[in-house]
């Protein structure tokens, strides 16, 4: 179903369907935001002390700032997958390349899997052939984009732990656990 919705909305079908989706998850989620503490109730008990309060407060201005923080995080994150199919020959527009973006991190985030394990994978290779890339390049585009989004980091921060000397029972003690 997923992939028939992404498939729809690279192809610009369905526009005015898609558009109504998107107002009525938006309309969930301010109403979600607003309600969070009584949903907490859900919760089983052991789990309650890591929620924290939910706030909507904190004006238009703290509003436009999150919301301008969080396009220009879309936008680079879309950047690098766009960057990677430019310099393997894939010559497709930005916005395509930030449609499969979001739309695999959104079906991560909707994934029933644990922690979307393979979701993204299998969004990027799926999509990426439907907007003119070759199933290679979207693979290796893939693997670049994977590596440098994971490995990369765990390689920085084992070795920035290793100069500080500091081990992962003083990260924990530090958090309070």
């Amino acid at each position: 179903g997923a992939f028939l919705f992404s498939r729809s909305v690279l192809q610009r079908e369905f526009t005015l369907a898609i558009g109504l989706f998107l107002a009525v998850l938006v309309v969930f989620f301010v109403l979600f935001l607003r309600h969070f503490n009584s949903v907490k109730r859900f919760v089983p008990k052991r789990y309650v002390g890591y929620f924290t309060p939910v706030t909507t407060g904190g004006g238009l201005f703290l509003s436009l700032l999150v919301l301008f923080f969080t396009a220009a995080t879309w936008l680079v994150e879309a950047l690098f997958p766009w960057l990677l199919a430019r310099s393997l020959g894939a010559y497709v527009p930005f916005t395509l390349v930030f449609g499969v973006v979001c739309i695999s991190t959104i079906a991560v985030a909707l994934s029933v899997l644990p922690a979307g394990l393979g979701t993204m994978d299998l969004s990027f290779l799926v999509l990426f052939p439907q907007i003119g890339v070759t199933a290679e390049t979207a693979l290796s585009i893939l693997l670049i984009y994977r590596f440098f989004g994971i490995v990369t980091p765990f390689i920085f921060s084992f070795v920035l732990l290793n100069l500080k000397k500091t081990s992962f029972k003083d990260i924990r003690s530090d958090m309070g656990g």
